[in-house]
């Protein structure tokens, strides 16, 4: 049965690439998201508002659920996605790494 629950999110097509279970029986969570979304440190504003750009977020929960910090990457560069979320692990010493990309689409009329 669930510990706890979530629901993130807005209404432009966000998504979670990582989730990984910390020594302590938290989680830690990255992907892309669009438009604002609340992980639990308040509002975060993600991509320009453009449906297509989207920012990368990490977000890490205790065992119960609670909040305890979000890292976004905002799109930069000319960039329409950062995802840093992609790959994320774990350090033996609680550090958090993440690896991931950019994409940039040119459309010719």
């Amino acid at each position: 049965s669930p510990v706890w629950s979530r629901l993130f999110g807005s209404a432009r097509g966000d998504g979670a690439a990582s989730v990984l279970a910390t020594s302590d029986g938290g989680t830690l969570i990255g992907g892309s998201f669009r438009g604002t979304v609340d992980f639990g440190g308040g509002p975060a504003v993600g991509g320009s508002g453009d449906f297509r750009r989207a920012a990368g977020f990490l977000a890490s929960y205790g065992p119960g659920g609670e909040h305890r910090w979000s890292r976004l990457t905002p799109v930069g560069a000319g960039a329409d996605y950062a995802v840093p979320g992609t790959l994320v692990a774990i350090a033996p010493d609680g550090a958090v790494y993440a690896a991931g990309g950019s994409q940039i689409q040119r459309y010719v009329p």
